[in-house]
């Protein structure tokens, strides 16, 4: 394992042994027995590290070599010091991701594609309904749960394997599910619709010759996130077709938006962010959670502005006198907007009102997400 600077043209700082492990989907550690190329020069920089945790360019890459010959790259990380033992110092730290190339040589030319893994349980509702809406096929004298969505130019291809709590999801790239981008847009549709923080676990972009492959951290399902789950508001739960159509709908929204320079963005889409939010509050406490609820009521309706209107709160008039909304639902989001919004405290346990206030949040919420996606080529 080789500890360098964070730019590529520089000297290694320590050369030495190590272990990457994954006690958890959520998390890498590693540990490297290192000696110093320049004990003066490892030792300013690491107080550098340490004094500017902000500043990438202060830290450290990290690469390592397997017992196969293979190349791995364990990115941007931050070491601690532990034990110093004659020249080998004991380092210490967490990474994001381990990454490899693979070289599959030029007698292989296959079509640009991507490949995703998620970690897709049974005890999960996303295992629950893949088992349900990846239909069970022949294939080769066994049976293979598998789904192909012609969206995006393109065909993905969704297998679930139960037993193992693995979706697997494919497709050749196209002009408009392209590299790099289109990996992070096909996972955000799961986050929207199942309400969990659902990153793949494995990615791979496949390009003619080689291919760049990512074990990346998948963070655990969290129990009380439900009330997130845009699939959870569906009315026909059991409608294959509806969920389908709805991923669709989801992924092309994400696809074709672009930024202010008119090009795709890497960062997520700003409704997928809204979600993310709601689901780090639900491990908040109930004011957290209609903090994040009536922010992100206000955020979606302002994605709904017509020229004519200043304020959120005539997004939801309108949507309300059009039947999308209920009354009881706008007038909850004025009374615990205006509430929560100026410091005033909601109860810190269960009662039956604030319950459905904050449901009916969690189903403007909702209501709203779907306006946007039937909406969506009006406002891209």
């Amino acid at each position: 394992m080789v500890l360098a600077s964070a730019y590529d043209q520089e000297p290694p700082i320590f050369i030495g042994n190590g272990q990457v492990r994954l006690p958890m989907p959520g998390s890498f550690e590693f540990t490297i027995a290192g000696e110093p190329t320049d004990t003066g020069d490892a030792l300013q920089r690491l107080r550098r590290s340490a004094a500017n945790p902000y500043d990438v360019f202060q830290q450290f890459r990290l690469n390592g070599t397997d017992e196969n010959g293979r190349e791995w790259s364990l990115g941007w990380v931050t070491p601690k010091v532990g034990e110093i033992t004659d020249r080998r110092w004991n380092l210490t730290g967490s990474t994001e991701s381990l990454s490899t190339l693979v070289d599959h040589g030029y007698e292989v030319h296959g079509p640009d594609s991507v490949e995703l893994a998620f970690l897709a349980p049974m005890r999960e509702p996303i295992g629950q309904m893949m088992a349900r809406f990846v239909r069970l096929e022949l294939e080769d004298k066994r049976s293979v749960r598998e789904f192909r969505l012609s969206v995006l130019e393109t065909e993905l291809h969704f297998s679930y394997e139960p037993q193992d709590g693995l979706l697997w999801v494919t497709a050749p790239t196209s002009p408009a599910l392209n590299h790099p981008f289109a990996d992070g847009w096909l996972a955000e549709p799961l986050r929207i619709l199942f309400g969990q923080l659902i990153f793949p676990r494995l990615v791979a972009r496949n390009f003619q010759t080689r291919s760049t492959v990512w074990l990346r951290r998948s963070p655990k399902y969290h129990g009380h996130a439900g009330f997130a789950a845009l699939w959870a508001a569906q009315v026909v739960k059991g409608d294959a077709a509806a969920f389908w159509k709805l991923y669709a709908g989801l992924l092309t929204l994400i696809a074709q938006a672009r930024g202010a320079d008119g090009h795709p963005d890497m960062q997520a889409h700003k409704i997928t962010r809204f979600y993310e939010e709601i689901i780090q509050a639900a491990r908040g406490s109930r004011w957290v959670w209609a903090l994040t609820l009536a922010s992100t009521v206000e955020g979606l309706a302002k994605m709904l502005f017509m020229r004519r209107e200043k304020k959120a709160i005539h997004v939801l008039e309108r949507l309300k006198s059009s039947g999308l909304l209920t009354p009881r639902q706008v007038a909850s989001w004025r009374e615990m907007r205006n509430s929560v919004m100026h410091g005033h405290l909601i109860s810190p346990w269960s009662t039956a009102e604030e319950d459905e206030r904050l449901l009916d949040l969690a189903n403007l919420v909702h209501a709203l997400t779907f306006k946007i996606v039937d909406r969506a080529p009006s406002l891209i």
